[in-house]
């Protein structure tokens, strides 16, 4: 496997530990297929203001590996920065696939 200089492995820390399985995570990220869709819940998404607290995310990894995000925004994104949105979707966690 071909790791980018500089990267932490998961074998670089003690087995479970925080940092290894945050290793491990950012590695499938780095490999994994990923499918987002997304959607405005709202009639008229651009005249709402946006609510993420109201906003959802589903995320699911499929038997295959690949990572499903479905995201259903309540009102508009147009001021939502993409940090803002990572942020929002990083925050939700993982539904196992069947």
């Amino acid at each position: 496997m071909h790791f980018e200089p500089g990267t932490a492995r998961p074998e670089d820390f003690p087995v479970g530990s925080l940092e290894s399985r945050a290793a491990a995570r950012a590695l499938l990220l780095q490999t994994q297929r990923r499918f987002r869709m997304i959607f405005c819940c709202k009639e008229r998404c651009e005249e709402e203001p946006l609510n993420l607290d109201t906003s959802t995310c589903k995320r699911q990894t499929w038997p295959d590996g690949s990572l499903v995000e479905i995201i259903c925004l309540d009102g508009s994104d147009s001021e939502l920065t993409e940090e803002e949105f990572e942020a929002f979707i990083a925050g939700i966690r993982f539904a196992r696939g069947r």
